[in-house]
C-alpha cells in the first residue's frame, strides 16, 4: 500500500510513502520466529508455530535463518524488490527462482555491493569482493558473502520452497486476521503524517532515529548515517512484528524504514472509512473488469482503455478510486505508468467485511 506524504515539507524530504505489505510481514514474522526472546509480544505465537513444525521443516528453518542472518538479508531483498514489482505473496515467492541472479544477490546485499562486483563474483571471480569494504566490516562477513554467491541457485530454491509452504500453511491464515487490523493502523499513520509533517513523522518512527541538518542518523549497534542529498524518497513500512528493533535500508536513493506498530484489539467490529472506500472502488461492473485485467498483469491506462473499449479518462477516474482504497499501485517504467492489482489488500478487505457480518457465538 502506498500513501504520499504532505508536499509542504518537500524541501526536507522529496516524498514520504507509507506502505503495508503482506510479503514484508511474512518475512518479518520469520525474523521473529528466529529470535522470539527479542519480541515478547509474539513469544506465545512463536512457541506454537515452532513446536508445530516437523523435524525436517524445523531443520530447514534453522538452516535458512542462519544463512540469512535471522532473515535480515531476505528482508533487505524484499525491500529492494518491493519498489519494483510485488503484487501478491504467491507471485513474489514464485519469482525468487526466476529473478535475474545478479538482481537477487544485489538485493540480498542491500545494494551495498556494486552490481558489476556482484556480477563478476557470480561468474566465479570472488577476488573482486574487497574484504576492506564497509559491508564486510559491519554488515555481513566476507566468508558468508562468498558462500551465498557460490550457492546462489540452491539458496534461492530452498528459500522459495520454504516460503511457499510457510505462506500456505501458516502466514496466509494469520494475514487474514492481522491484515484487517493493519488496515486501520495504516489509516492512523496516514492521518499522523498529514498532521505532523514528513520530518516529525520520520523521527516518530523510532527513538533511535536522529534527523540533523544535513543527514539522517540511525543509532543502531553499528551506527548508520545518510546525507539528505543522497535520499530521493523515504518509504516507511509499518509492521506488527518488527518492534523493538530498528531496521532500515537504503538502496539507490530510496530509504526504507520499518516502523513497529501495535495491532488494535477489536472487542467489537467498527466500520471504518477505508471499508467504505473499498466498496466504492469495486462497486460497478467496469471497476471489477479493470481489477480482473490488472490481476492478470499490470497495465497502463491506455492499455486498459483499449482492452475494455472505454475512454481513458473514465479508466483514470476508476483507477483514482482504486488507489484511494489501496487496491492498485502505480509503478513507473521508463515513460509509462503501470497499475498493479494488490491482491492481498483486496483479500484483507474481504476478511474485514466477513468479520462485520459474522454472527455472534450465541447466534450460531
Amino acid at each position: 500500500m502506498l500513501i504520499k506524504g504532505d508536499a509542504s515539507e518537500a524541501s526536507s524530504f522529496r516524498s514520504v510513502e507509507i506502505k503495508l505489505s503482506p510479503v514484508v510481514e511474512m518475512v518479518s514474522s520469520l525474523h521473529v520466529l528466529a529470535s522470539p526472546d527479542i519480541h515478547p509480544t509474539w513469544k506465545g505465537w512463536s512457541t506454537s508455530i515452532l513446536s508445530s513444525m516437523d523435524a525436517v521443516s524445523r531443520e530447514e528453518f534453522d538452516f535458512l535463518s542462519n544463512i540469512t542472518m535471522q532473515w535480515n538479508l531476505l528482508m533487505d531483498f524484499v525491500c529492494y524488490i518491493e519498489r519494483h514489482n510485488i503484487d501478491s505473496a504467491e507471485r513474489f515467492i514464485a519469482s525468487i527462482e526466476t529473478i535475474d541472479r545478479v538482481d537477487f544477490m544485489y538485493g540480498i546485499f542491500s545494494g551495498l555491493l556494486p552490481r558489476q562486483t556482484v556480477k563478476e563474483a557470480l561468474e566465479g571471480n570472488l577476488e573482486t569482493l574487497d574484504t576492506n569494504s564497509p559491508i564486510f566490516r559491519h554488515y555481513v562477513s566476507v566468508e558468508r558473502a562468498r558462500w551465498l554467491i557460490e550457492h546462489e541457485k540452491d539458496v534461492r530454491t530452498r528459500i522459495s520452497t520454504f516460503l511457499k509452504v510457510y505462506w500456505e500453511q501458516v502466514f496466509s491464515r494469520l494475514w487474514q486476521d492481522i491484515g484487517v487490523r493493519e488496515l486501520d493502523c495504516l489509516a492512523d499513520e496516514r492521518r499522523l503524517l498529514g498532521q505532523i509533517g514528513a520530518e516529525s513523522y520520520i523521527r516518530n518512527c523510532h527513538p533511535q532515529i536522529v534527523i540533523e541538518q544535513g543527514a539522517i542518523r540511525f543509532e543502531k549497534q553499528v551506527e548508520l548515517s545518510y546525507r539528505r542529498t543522497d535520499i530521493e524518497n523515504v518509504v516507511v513500512i509499518i509492521s506488527a512484528f518488527i518492534a523493538p528493533d530498528l531496521m532500515v535500508n537504503c538502496v539507490e536513493g530510496c530509504l526504507t524504514i520499518y516502523k513497529g506498530i501495535s495491532l488494535p484489539l477489536r472487542s467489537s467490529v467498527e466500520v471504518s472509512e477505508e471499508i467504505a472506500l473499498f466498496l466504492k472502488a469495486i462497486g460497478s461492473p467496469m471497476k471489477l473488469r479493470i481489477l480482473i485485467e490488472l490481476q492478470a498483469s499490470p497495465k497502463t491506462t491506455k492499455e486498459l482503455a483499449e482492452t475494455l473499449r472505454v475512454a481513458p479518462s473514465s479508466i483514470s477516474a476508476h483507477l483514482h478510486q482504486m488507489r484511494e482504497a489501496e487496491l492498485v499501485y502505480p509503478q513507473r517504467v521508463q515513460n509509462a505508468v503501470y497499475y498493479r492489482f494488490l491482491n492481498e489488500n483486496y483479500q484483507a478487505n474481504l476478511a474485514y467485511l466477513a468479520r462485520i457480518f459474522e454472527p455472534e457465538p450465541s447466534e450460531r
